[in-house]
């Protein structure tokens, strides 16, 4: 079909074998109960129209669009986007099976009680949609990048030893759980320290990478790191404690990375500070 236009109009319990729309619209219409084979869509638009119990095999969109409509009890199977959008829908207890999304878009629509299997995208993004009710993916679907940035991260925590006046008694070292970004670390003792710009506890933490050999410093090296008067601040008994870190280009880090968590006695510090826990938080990127 060469630039057809389907406007206000009605098809009841239809059945389309590969129908194609190139530059063309299906618009403000109503198709009840309908089974389309194949449709192929290239620059055309399914918009603003209404799909009653429809059965849609292998639909591929190609730099076209499903838009703005209404989709119940949809059973789409295998579809295919690529360069092109399925946007600000509603679709009502869908059944999606193998959707791919390549460089194309799935966008501000609404999923009530989608059921997808085996989903995959390729550089493309299913964006602001709201999936409500049960949503069935598969194992290992979705890597850690794709997820919420809380549910994406992995974090870490250790405690040191007391620190005191001699030197190295706070230090202590961590395994990086998964490969990833640094993108946090708190840290919090149960002793108040007062802050001083003579005696004070300077805070550092190096990746020594696989080796033990890596000098990298991922915190700021200035004194926000440090228990200095003068552009740092004391501890607080049991209050967190989030440090300062480094350029974004020292944060990434490898499974396996051994870091060391550094605190440097300035002077003679006034008191003991006990129980120091630190947390780290890393960032996914596999």
């Amino acid at each position: 079909m060469t630039a057809p236009t389907f406007n206000t109009g009605t098809w009841n319990t239809a059945t389309l074998n590969d129908p194609a729309i190139k530059r063309g619209s299906w618009n403000t219409g109503t198709l009840n109960a309908p089974t389309i084979n194949t449709p192929i869509m290239h620059r055309g638009s399914w918009a603003t129209g209404s799909f009653t119990s429809p059965t849609v095999t292998t639909p591929t969109i190609n730099q076209g669009q499903w838009n703005t409509g209404t989709m119940n009890d949809a059973v789409i199977a295998r579809p295919i986007v690529s360069l092109g959008s399925w946007s600000s829908g509603t679709s009502t207890d869908p059944i999606l099976t193998r959707p791919t999304a390549n460089l194309g878009a799935w966008n501000t629509a609404t999923l009530n009680d989608p059921a997808v299997n085996r989903p995959a995208m390729a550089l493309g993004s299913w964006s602001t949609a709201t999936m409500t009710g049960k949503v069935t993916v598969p194992a290992a679907s979705f890597t850690r990048t794709e997820l919420s940035a809380p549910a994406g991260r992995k974090s870490l925590q250790v405690v040191s030893a007391t620190i005191t006046v001699v030197a190295g008694s706070g230090n202590v070292y961590a395994i990086v759980p998964e490969t990833g970004t640094l993108d946090g670390i708190d840290m919090s003792v149960t002793d108040t320290l007062a802050a001083s710009d003579t005696n004070y506890l300077a805070i550092t933490v190096t990746n020594l990478g696989q080796a033990g050999a890596g000098t990298t410093a991922m915190l700021d090296g200035t004194d926000a790191n440090s228990t200095k008067t003068t552009g740092g601040s004391g501890f607080t008994t049991n209050a967190k404690r989030s440090l300062s870190l480094s350029t974004v280009g020292a944060l990434a880090v490898t499974s396996g990375d051994r870091l060391f968590l550094q605190v440097t006695q300035i002077g003679t510090i006034a008191n003991s500070v006990t129980f120091p826990v630190w947390l780290l938080r890393f960032a996914g990127t596999t």
